[in-house]
């Protein structure tokens, strides 16, 4: 008689081999209409866990060679004027522990302006339902902070690329030198988020990602999380596994929401990181290692995410519109300095052209 385990271990080298051409046939399909099946993306998404994220690197340095890192960036922008060295040293950190926070902040100025338009623009909130999927309200309403519908307040990425604020620190090249360095090619702005999260008794946590989770939306990506407000250990930090970013033990590797005690179970206290920060903190982090933003017990936190890959083939994300007129200093130029970096963040207005 052959065992369950001998039968399980036996049909992982067949699974593979199926994931491998759907994510194939996906490859042939996104060159030709620059969409990745949903499929080819659960393919994918398979084949990280089936190696661990081994699948994953092999794809990266397949990627370094095909989009060499850009040459002419200058890295001057909220972290400061970076040399080289600086930059290294930021990426290193990252593939170090899976995160880095910045000892530069974003001014206080721009800070208050966002908060602005962010509590007097109407924006989505977040459905509560048994899915971990995040699916947005289509009536837009102003943030709440006293009575909150949802435990999550989203904009969409028109409304961030519209604030001018926002889109400076998209184009920030300071950020893209060292989302390059870590990512080891030019990189690809894939997506950009802004929310409002809010104490909600203890609902929605899942759809909320509010529990312990890895990220695989792309091959390789980093994200960059900007403190807005004052973030402590009962209104939403970000919370982190050190160095779960590189390999995870077995019983771990599925997809899914994980307890915090699951996770406490196979990783030790002083690994496992709630990182409090005041306004304006700056943190890089490759999240397909496990993190989670935490429930909130109380007050209200606004969180600004940029996010870098090295490929755009997985999840697919909606174009902004580019609008011709907008006055923004540094638009247009970056626009045709780094095709490959805004080629998804920006499309042609029909009426426009």
């Amino acid at each position: 008689m052959i065992s369950q385990k001998t039968l399980t271990y036996s049909l992982i080298p067949f699974k593979g081999m199926i994931y491998l051409c759907l994510l194939l046939a996906g490859v042939i399909y996104f060159k030709i209409w620059k969409k990745t099946p949903h499929k080819s993306y659960i393919a994918m998404r398979k084949l990280f866990v089936l190696s661990d994220g081994r699948f994953n690197d092999c794809i990266s340095t397949i990627q370094k060679i095909r989009h060499p890192k850009y040459t002419n960036i200058i890295p001057n922008g909220i972290l400061g004027n970076l040399s080289n060295e600086n930059i290294k040293s930021i990426a290193a950190q990252i593939k170090k522990d899976g995160y880095f926070i910045s000892s530069q902040k974003l001014d206080q100025n721009t800070i208050d302006r966002i908060i602005y338009f962010s509590k007097n623009t109407p924006l989505s909130h977040l459905k509560i339902s048994s899915q971990e999927h995040q699916i947005l309200s289509d009536k837009k309403s102003l943030f709440n902070s006293k009575i909150p519908l949802s435990p999550i307040y989203r904009f969409n990425m028109q409304q961030i690329y519209e604030n001018s604020d926002l889109l400076d620190l998209i184009l920030d090249q300071s950020l893209l030198s060292v989302a390059q360095e870590y990512l080891g090619c030019s990189p690809v702005l894939d997506l950009y988020s802004l929310w409002w999260s809010a104490p909600f008794n203890g609902k929605g946590t899942s759809e909320a990602a509010q529990e312990f989770h890895f990220d695989m939306d792309h091959i390789k990506f980093l994200k960059i999380f900007i403190y807005l407000t004052d973030v402590n250990t009962n209104n939403g930090p970000h919370c982190y596994v050190k160095k779960s970013h590189i390999r995870k033990p077995k019983s771990l590797l599925s997809e899914g929401r994980k307890s915090d005690e699951f996770i406490q179970s196979h990783y030790p206290k002083s690994c496992i990181h709630e990182l409090c920060a005041p306004k304006g903190t700056i943190i890089f982090a490759d999240t397909r290692g496990f993190h989670k933003g935490k429930a909130l017990n109380e007050g209200n936190r606004l969180l600004f995410q940029i996010e870098f890959s090295n490929s755009l083939f997985g999840e697919n994300y909606k174009k902004v519109k580019y609008k011709h007129d907008y006055q923004h200093s540094n638009l247009n130029k970056l626009l045709k300095k780094y095709p490959r970096t805004y080629s998804q963040i920006f499309t042609e207005v029909s009426s426009q052209r």
